[in-house]
């Protein structure tokens, strides 16, 4: 009976509170997205002109002189083998993550020439749900409030791109214009 009622007591007394310990602010982490770019060679050429467009001007660009036509024939694969070999790339002609990485340069409002040409021409080669152009471009190498507006409106999309809506063409938007994807 002894032994219950000091039970009974130990367990009626108050314990001194103690408080946990404070945790500290846990901060969002931001995933960045893998940008995965198309693959695109000779061997793979379709009718999908827009990249290969936007391809040709980024060489040019990049000061490997070619004529942008469209078609990834064998114009186009020695110039993206000598864009390789001047890069330390593997010099394969297949134009892949790397190349790409090498070749795209950030543009936006007020910038010129032939890296501007390359947007303008993915732009024009994007279709909207049905298949209807997003655009129609001059592919005049300027960057104009014509061109900022259609990349504000090609970044906004539907939202299942996940751009920033900047009408400044990096990385992401690059990466989606030339039929890449960004993996969330």
């Amino acid at each position: 009976m002894k032994l219950r009622l000091i039970l009974l007591f130990a367990l009626a007394v108050p314990l001194p509170l103690v408080a946990a310990p404070a945790k500290k602010p846990t901060k969002a982490i931001k995933k960045t997205p893998v940008l995965v770019w198309p693959r695109i060679s000779r061997i793979q050429n379709s009718d999908w002109t827009h990249p290969i467009r936007a391809l040709q001007y980024l060489l040019n660009y990049r000061g490997v002189k070619i004529n942008v036509d469209g078609k990834f024939g064998a114009q186009t694969e020695a110039a993206v083998k000598q864009f390789q070999r001047k890069h330390k790339l593997k010099a394969d002609g297949f134009v892949g993550p790397q190349t790409w990485d090498k070749l795209i340069v950030r543009v936006k409002r007020g910038d010129k020439g032939n890296a501007v040409r390359a947007v303008q021409a993915a732009l024009n080669g994007k279709v909207d749900h049905i298949g209807q152009p997003i655009c129609d471009l001059k592919e005049d190498g300027i960057f104009g409030s014509e061109t900022q507006d259609v990349v504000r409106s090609f970044q906004e999309g539907d939202g299942t791109y996940y751009l920033k809506i900047d009408g400044i063409v990096g990385l992401q938007t690059w990466c989606i214009l030339v039929g890449g994807y960004l993996n969330q």
